[in-house]
């Protein structure tokens, strides 16, 4: 091969290798959202293995703790992460696995597995949408309220933290707080300290899944360092 057919080769090489980084950063539609929500929850069934979720009852609310296993994360072609975490005695109660595209969009994925129902969660440019089962939440937005899918009025918030605690309110009472790490600590460095108070014991079925889709959502962040 002669010089400037070599040269002229590498050109086109480095256009295509240009290219395809260009096109790796363009931000995913929402049909590809949610066909790789999908592989998600399928691959969680075949990580998971033969591990049986806790259900999550009273007594295992009180003792759901940071402490995880199958703790997992990577980075290729964006963010994959998943792990189980569990309860202070190191019962498996909740999983979840995430995925975050490359590129400035900001746009990720979440999905989340107790034993009586799953959680999903699509990061876009207005904020996370979240469902419970096949029923949508809502939305929440950047001033961390989570705004209704049935009328697009505020359903709950995160309060303002203190103490590390973080609250979750409805627009009638507080949900439940969830626990956040000391500065300068590594989540999860007391493997045995418990993720929520406060949660009283007759929410209903929406202020459960409000709740527990809030601080699952946190409890990610948190186990990410963020």
């Amino acid at each position: 091969m002669g010089f400037f057919a070599l040269i002229t080769l590498l050109a086109v090489l480095a256009g295509v290798l240009l290219l395809w980084r260009a096109l790796s950063n363009l931000p995913p539609g929402e049909k590809k959202m949610f066909k790789d929500l999908e592989e998600l929850r399928m691959e969680m069934q075949d990580w998971i293995g033969g591990r049986e979720l806790v259900p999550l009852k009273r007594e295992e609310m009180d003792a759901f703790s940071l402490n995880q296993v199958e703790q997992s994360f990577k980075k290729r072609s964006g963010k994959k992460g998943r792990g189980i975490f569990t309860t202070i005695y190191h019962e498996p109660v909740m999983a979840y696995s995430f995925r975050e595209y490359s590129g400035n969009s900001g746009q990720g994925l979440l999905f989340v597995q107790t034993a009586e129902k799953s959680y999903s969660f699509v990061k876009g440019k207005n904020g996370v949408r979240i469902a419970a089962g096949n029923t949508e939440l809502g939305t929440l937005k950047a001033d961390d309220i989570l705004y209704s899918a049935k009328n697009g009025k505020p359903l709950a918030r995160l309060g303002q933290s203190a103490n590390q605690l973080l609250p979750v309110v409805s627009e009638e009472r507080e949900l439940g707080s969830i626990v956040l790490p000391m500065a300068g600590n590594a989540v999860g460095k007391e493997l045995s300290e418990r993720a929520f108070q406060f949660v009283p014991d007759n929410l209903s079925e929406e202020e459960r899944d409000v709740f527990l889709s809030l601080a699952a959502l946190e409890l990610v962040k948190q186990a990410r360092g963020q």
